[in-house]
Parts: structure tokens; C-alpha cells; sequence
């Protein structure tokens, strides 16, 4: 899956040694090859290429095949205005498990994929084309780390950032007492007009009412229109969530889906020993 789409682009010759270039489609590609790969790679050039040598990843982004579900491409993420006080804002920031690091992450196996993705997000968030990402596996596989891990580090990149973090029904549950109190301003205000990333947990909930999905499609478009990110996580995948409405299925299909799978046994070995 990883090396597949890699080709050969370029050869630089130089007396200090020469550059073989090899395209990747995308930063996560040249990201987790660099990490995974390239000394795999590497040794097996060496078997047919006698000079010396060394290899530069290149990121060529392939156009779309598929036209976008907006008009238009999203922004990049931006502040209107940085010298606001955000956290004055950001109370949902201080909801995240400080625990919950990329450093605390057990990768194995069955999880490399969601966590690599997640880390390129964190670095870069609103910029890739995995927007939204839709974490997907079993309770207890770690989908809830990885979305506090990349709040945490947001938080730390991007200080003026304001990070949602919070559960569906925690969104559901408050959507629902704003529409009571009639406060649906403030609701919206809350979560589209002074958030940048939107961290949702559980989101197989919100299959429960009409309303809430009413108002979680209108978020998602706030969001993907400005370029901003949005990470879910369930428990299933998007076709599976009864109740949900397709055009919200179809918008989070539309980004990138991470499947976390059961860790097999040296994986869960090291999941004990570190805890």
C-alpha cells in the first residue's frame, strides 16, 4: 500500500555522491517511508546500483479523480485575527487527558496506519487531504488516544489554535438543551465560529435525532469550506451507523478512514509493559 504508488522521477550525479528521487503522492507517504522503508529500499538499490548514493522522497500530489462535494477548495487554516486572546475560547481544550501523547502511543501493527496519519494531521492540520479523518475500531483500541494526542499537540504547535474536543453526545446533549433555551446562536457561535479543530468521539450517537444531525452537517460544511480540520471516531464504520443520514455518510467518507484493528500479540505485549 505504501511503496506502491512511488516511482523513480530523477537521478542527480554529483562528485559528492548521487540523489535518486522517488515520488510519493502525499507527505504522510514520505513521512511513514522515511520512518518504515527506506532502509529496506535502500539496501535493495544497492544490489543494482554500484555508485554511491542516497534517497530523496519528493512529494508530487496527483490530481483528484473525483470532483470535490463543494464548489470551491477549502482555504488553509488561518486566525482572522492572532492577537485575539483564544482561550478565552478554547475551554473544550482543557478537556484533553494530558496523558494521552503520541509519545504514550503503543504502535503495533494494527494501528500504524491510524496513528501515522493522525501525527501528519497534528503537524500540519486543515493542510492534507484527510480532512476529515474517521477513526474507526473496537472500544479500547485506542481511537480516544490518538484524538487527545492530537489535540495535545496542536495545542502545543498552534497555542492560538482553539481546539473542540468532546464526545457526540456530549454535542448532542447540547445541541438539544440550546434548541430548549432557544440558543441555538450560541451553540453555533461555540463550535463554528471560534473553533479551528473539531475532535468528536463516539460520533456512532449521533444516529439518534434528526436535529443534531441537522446541525453536524451544517458544521462539517463550516469547516471543510475554511479549510479547518475534523477528526471523528466510532466504534463502526460510517455505513454501518444506523440512523444516519447519508449526506452526513457521504461527508465523512470523503476524507480519509483509519481502521484500527485488534493488536496482535506483540503489540498487546507491549501495551502492558508500558502500563
Amino acid at each position: 500500500m505504501w511503496f506502491n504508488p512511488t516511482q523513480l522521477i530523477d537521478i542527480e550525479v554529483s562528485p559528492e555522491g548521487h540523489v535518486i528521487k522517488l515520488s510519493v503522492p502525499t507527505a504522510l507517504h514520505q513521512y511513514w517511508i522515511s520512518q518504515n522503508l527506506l532502509e529496506t529500499i535502500s539496501t535493495e538499490i544497492s544490489g543494482v546500483y554500484s555508485h554511491p548514493f542516497h534517497i530523496e522522497l519528493v512529494v508530487v500530489k496527483q490530481e483528484a479523480e473525483e470532483a470535490p462535494l463543494i464548489s470551491e477548495p477549502p482555504a488553509p487554516l488561518t486566525i482572522k485575527d492572532p492577537s485575539v486572546n483564544t482561550n478565552n475560547f478554547g475551554h473544550n481544550r482543557d478537556t484533553l487527558n494530558p496523558e494521552y501523547t503520541f509519545s504514550t502511543f503503543v504502535v503495533g501493527r494494527n494501528n500504524e496506519f491510524a496513528h501515522a496519519v493522525s501525527h501528519s494531521i497534528a503537524n500540519n492540520p486543515g493542510a492534507e487531504n484527510y480532512n476529515p479523518l474517521f477513526i474507526c475500531g473496537p472500544t479500547g483500541m485506542g481511537k480516544t488516544h490518538l484524538l487527545n494526542a492530537v489535540g495535545n499537540h496542536v495545542k502545543e504547535k498552534y497555542p492560538n489554535l482553539v481546539i473542540c474536543y468532546c464526545s457526540a453526545e456530549r454535542f448532542l446533549n447540547e445541541c438539544i438543551s440550546s434548541i430548549r433555551r432557544n440558543e441555538m446562536h450560541k451553540f453555533r457561535q461555540k463550535y463554528r465560529d471560534k473553533c479551528h479543530v473539531l475532535l468528536m468521539d463516539d460520533i456512532q450517537i449521533l444516529g439518534r435525532g434528526e436535529a443534531v444531525q441537522e446541525e453536524f452537517f451544517h458544521t462539517l460544511n463550516d469547516f471543510f469550506e475554511k479549510g479547518q480540520q475534523v477528526i471523528v471516531a466510532s466504534d463502526r464504520m460510517p455505513k454501518d451507523i444506523n440512523g444516519l443520514e447519508d449526506r452526513i455518510r457521504t461527508r465523512l467518507e470523503w476524507g480519509l478512514i483509519a481502521d484500527i484493528q485488534m493488536p496482535d500479540l506483540e503489540t498487546r505485549v507491549a501495551i502492558l509493559r508500558y502500563k
